[in-house]
């Protein structure tokens, strides 16, 4: 969800630099998530089911 809102939302206002420090740690964060499942998304295409067989 945080993903979602810093790809789509817009900042109104940040004090200091740690609003973009935050945004770069979720991005990078959303990143590492997609590279750790994409083998898992990758099988369940192929089979064409989530759960077993």
């Amino acid at each position: 969800m945080q993903y979602q809102i810093i790809t789509t939302g817009h900042r109104w206002w940040a004090k200091d630099g740690q609003a973009a420090l935050f945004e770069a740690a979720m991005l990078s964060g959303k990143t590492a998530l997609d590279t750790a499942r994409a083998g898992l998304l990758s099988d369940i295409e192929q089979r064409g089911t989530v759960y077993g067989r």
